[in-house]
């Protein structure tokens, strides 16, 4: 692990106060166009704020990974968005805390060897759900990786069976409107945009290539980079043929 001062070192510039490091996370190797890359997930603490950074992997990694069919990727996405919500529920919670607290006359600070320190029990609170989040995230993302490589040992196991366990991502697709298709130029693949944001990647045939969940704030960025551009005119329609006779099968 690195020491605080190292961790503050790599994180780009914030304007003050200046980021304390309270509590860090090294977990795997994804990869990466760099090659296999660590994922060190950091809290830090700016004020009474609470904020998530990731050092080695982005969060625009784990969506391209996603993308081409990581499905351990995807899993810590989820986890990581999920825990990202979790530190704003923890910061709101301790300037509650703060607030009510205010005017009760607890101290703040307490005796240590005779003499008065500073000390800060609301800080030292929200420390420890902060580490007890951290550890959580940990077994979260270790539960994730192994369940995926049992699901990917099952998936090639149907895949040689002949079974097609993609129908709902097929009918989800038929199911939403034309300016929630979009084409990968990069790829060259179609992205349609599902129920509760979630994205079906597909061949030009209408093949499942992979399925993950999006926000709407990445799904913007995509957009506003180009890196997906609407789905119209004939690849539009023949899109749509190609995925009614995958959903029909003769």
């Amino acid at each position: 692990m690195f020491t605080e001062a190292e961790l503050t070192e790599r994180l780009d510039p914030v304007p003050p106060p200046a980021p304390r490091v309270l509590g860090q996370l090294a977990f795997g190797l994804f990869e990466h166009p760099g090659g296999r890359t660590a994922l060190l997930v950091l809290v830090l603490r700016l004020g009474d704020e609470l904020r998530m950074e990731l050092l080695g992997v982005s969060m625009d990694d784990l969506i391209e990974a996603a993308e081409n069919g990581d499905g351990a990727a995807e899993a810590a996405r989820r986890t990581l968005r999920s825990a990202r919500q979790r530190l704003l529920a923890i910061a709101a919670q301790e300037r509650d805390v703060r607030r009510r607290g205010a005017g009760s006359g607890s101290p703040h600070g307490r005796p240590e060897n005779g003499e008065a320190v500073d000390y800060d029990p609301y800080a030292e609170a929200t420390t420890r759900e902060v580490e007890a989040l951290l550890r959580q995230v940990g077994g979260e993302l270790e539960h994730a990786y192994r369940s995926t490589e049992r699901r990917t040992r099952h998936g090639q196991e149907r895949h040689e069976g002949g079974e097609r366990p993609t129908h709902r991502a097929l009918a989800d697709a038929m199911d939403a409107p034309a300016e929630r298709h979009f084409r990968d130029p990069e790829r060259e693949t179609v992205v349609v945009v599902g129920r509760k944001q979630r994205a079906h990647v597909f061949n030009d045939d209408a093949r499942l290539v992979t399925s993950f969940d999006l926000t709407t704030n990445e799904l913007d960025r995509k957009l506003s980079r180009r890196r997906w551009e609407p789905l119209s005119g004939e690849r539009y329609r023949a899109f749509r043929v190609a995925l009614g006779r995958a959903l029909r099968p003769e």
